[in-house]
């Protein structure tokens, strides 16, 4: 009945107004008026489960076999076990994210997907290392033991789950200004109304747009 009532208010205002909601703020009414289909979620959440699950068992497989086989602790190994850990974390967290695509915009809301973000953007950055390892190895490999050391990894290890930290604060940052800016309380938690195109445009530039002319 809210619904109605919203799109009943915006129906009698004044020309000039309801052309000015319309133009500038189509996406947000539809995102904050229509109420979303429960059966697409529900069948949304047990693809995700189903992925989640295989994602889980996948990456866990991983990480026993490197906690069980210590000849497989080698130094560029420990790329693979830190992708495999984020790769877990992230099948852990996208149920989550899915199953709040019902509320309204909250620090509930967005904390997955802050950390998701963390994760992806962990998973690129080592993913990208594991290419400059292999490229290390190709071109210098009489000097690569030398170059990539445990210590070496695991600095670089630190260093990119810092960063990925620091870029998962963004949406936090961004919703937060963009709350109080432009009343934002109403809208529904989803993916492109957290991460809209500005966020999109900053992670971009900030993590894969570097990421994949390294990785060419």
């Amino acid at each position: 009945m809210n619904h109605e009532t919203s799109r009943v208010n915006i129906n009698f205002t004044t020309e000039a107004s309801t052309t000015d909601i319309l133009v500038s703020n189509t996406s947000s009414l539809n995102y904050a008026l229509v109420p979303p289909n429960h059966y697409q979620l529900l069948l949304l959440l047990v693809i995700t489960l189903l992925l989640a699950g295989c994602i889980i068992f996948s990456n866990s497989v991983i990480i026993a076999a490197m906690f069980r086989y210590k000849r497989l602790r080698t130094a560029s190994n420990y790329f693979i076990m830190s992708l495999a850990l984020s790769d877990l974390w992230t099948g852990i967290f996208l149920p989550i994210c899915v199953f709040l695509q019902n509320t309204i915009i909250t620090w509930l809301c967005i904390l997955p997907y802050c950390i998701i973000i963390v994760l992806v953007t962990a998973s690129v950055l080592v993913m990208t290392a594991i290419a400059v390892d292999r490229f290390t190895s190709l071109v210098q490999p009489l000097r690569y033991n030398n170059l990539i050391t445990h210590s070496s990894v695991e600095r670089y290890i630190a260093s990119f789950w810092i960063y990925s930290c620091i870029i998962g604060t963004t949406p936090i940052i961004y919703i937060q200004c963009y709350v109080v800016k432009e009343d934002f309380h109403d809208t529904q938690c989803s993916f492109y109304n957290i991460i809209d195109k500005t966020l999109q445009t900053f992670l971009f530039f900030t993590v894969y747009g570097p990421c994949s002319v390294i990785l060419l």
